[in-house]
């Protein structure tokens, strides 16, 4: 919808999508851009409003999130999952991608130039960036980043790449916005079990904040496995069959490489020895089992459906 506050009149826009995001003025007011979903893909859509046409300006099958224009009206940056495949040849086709094989929880941000429809990757690291905005006065992107697992506000400098931190908080910074004159930048921030909007006055001139990563940062490695230091591994083995109901299956995208060591250590179960006096720990490699702790249910009678439960 489309309302003039003077007049308090109100238009609505109608497209052929199934769903319609983030829409975000043109500076000079002829467009908009926004992010729409059509079929199994969210893509970038710039809608005239003189002409009222719109047109799709990535049209492919990774997801795009999060337009903003720049102050001159030229380029749209945006969120994606794109990866490297930013300029598409004209013999590739992306969509015969094998997106099994392609890592879509990795984004980073991206700028479109609105008249060649050529496309730039600004960010290209193993964290994610989101909600990215653009400086008014300089060409300067900000934007946040979970590079240390907190969500906190980069400050990247276009022209030369050079990216530093801006704020340093423990609960994590979304949906930022910017002021016009760049004195302002609101963003909402968590804090005391509630989600609250905050303002970060001159981010132009803000203090730099230089972390040092944690040891859990510097430490990790996919292959790392857990360990159940309780277990003796060279005493009391028993053979038991392969579980196929799913039970140690681990779930979670981020650490179902676990589940290569399934077929490797779900043959054989080992017994705790309370004899065992040597205090000398043997790692095992962890792995979930799943039971049922507890169930309930519940009893209603509707004027309507009658008794439901």
């Amino acid at each position: 919808y489309l309302i003039n506050i003077e007049t308090e009149k109100t238009s609505k826009l109608t497209f052929d999508l199934d769903g319609l995001f983030t829409a975000s003025w043109s500076p000079d007011a002829n467009y908009l851009c926004f992010v729409g979903n059509r079929g199994n893909a969210s893509d970038i859509f710039l809608y005239d409003l003189h002409s009222e046409t719109f047109e799709n300006l990535t049209n492919d099958l990774f997801s795009d999130s999060e337009p903003v224009w720049s102050p001159d009206g030229k380029f749209i940056a945006f969120v994606s999952d794109r990866g490297e495949h930013s300029v598409k040849s004209e013999d590739e086709d992306w969509n015969t991608l094998n997106m099994f094989e392609h890592n879509y929880s990795q984004r980073d941000i991206y700028v479109l130039d609105t008249h060649t429809k050529k496309m730039e990757r600004i960010t290209s690291t193993d964290h994610d960036e989101t909600y990215p905005v653009w400086a008014h006065t300089e060409n300067i992107l900000f934007y946040t980043s979970d590079d240390q697992g907190v969500w906190n506000i980069v400050r990247h400098e276009i022209p030369s790449g050079k990216v530093q931190q801006i704020t340093n908080v423990l609960t994590g910074i979304q949906q930022l916005s910017l002021s016009e004159d760049d004195k302002s930048l609101i963003f909402s921030g968590y804090n005391e079990g509630g989600w609250d909007i905050y303002n970060l006055s001159y981010p132009l001139e803000s203090q730099i904040f230089e972390i040092e990563p944690t040891n859990y940062y510097l430490n990790r490695n996919e292959d790392d496995s857990f360990s159940d230091l309780r277990l003796d591994k060279s005493r009391n083995r028993q053979t038991d069959k392969l579980s196929a109901d799913y039970s140690r299956y681990i779930f979670a995208p981020h650490y179902g490489h676990f589940n290569d060591q399934l077929t490797e250590n779900d043959a054989t179960n080992f017994s705790q020895d309370s004899l065992r006096q040597s205090e000398k720990l043997i790692s095992q490699k962890y792995l979930p089992r799943f039971t049922l702790d507890f169930a309930g249910g519940n009893f209603s009678f509707s004027n309507i459906y009658g008794a439901q439960g």
